[in-house]
């Protein structure tokens, strides 16, 4: 399988993962503090770190699962996937109004 291939098929795990109503609530546990937000893109970059690499996209919802140092970015978690990754805190609205990224 090509790079290129595998990637597409990375992207479509992630993509149907974070299309589900309740993320990992069937594959694991989701971080204790995680909390559920949705991306208000179509597609937003998925990073390896804070202002990375993208190496996936992503889209519907999601598991925040923490923030970097300086708040500009969110970790997400989809448990099922097995993948972590990073999103830019400004494409994501968090359910909890305290939590919210806008």
């Amino acid at each position: 399988m090509s790079k290129g291939t595998s990637g597409f098929a990375a992207l479509l795990i992630i993509l149907a993962a974070c299309h589900a109503t309740a993320p990992a609530q069937a594959c694991g546990t989701p971080s204790p503090s995680a909390k559920l937000c949705t991306v208000v893109s179509a597609l937003a970059d998925v990073r390896d770190k804070p202002d990375g690499r993208v190496e996936y996209a992503a889209s519907g919802k999601v598991m925040v699962a923490g923030y970097s140092k300086n708040g500009q970015w969110a970790r997400i978690e989809v448990p099922c996937a097995g993948f972590q990754g990073w999103i830019a805190r400004q494409d994501l609205v968090c359910e909890d109004a305290s939590a919210s990224a806008r």
